[in-house]
């Protein structure tokens, strides 16, 4: 999700700040900070991978369908 992509860019943008002073030359800035938000793309992956809550696109349609055909989810929120 987007929201995701955002916390991924945010904590990457804190490691960063934290590291800087590891930072030798300003011209290597853009090959670290790819390889600074990679780890944290691949930490985040790991995080979601073990949330049991998971779901596969197929079921969130499958769940989407069956929500628009009863029509109890939309007038609920209008209700």
């Amino acid at each position: 999700t987007w929201a995701a992509v955002d916390d991924v860019m945010q904590e990457a943008s804190l490691v960063m700040w934290r590291k800087l002073d590891q930072l030798q030359n300003d011209d290597e800035f853009l090959p670290w900070a790819k390889v600074i938000v990679r780890f944290e793309f691949l930490k985040a992956r790991r995080t979601t991978a073990r949330d049991r809550h998971w779901f596969s696109d197929e079921v969130f349609d499958l769940l989407a369908d069956s929500e628009s055909e009863s029509g109890t989810a939309d007038d609920e929120v209008l209700a």
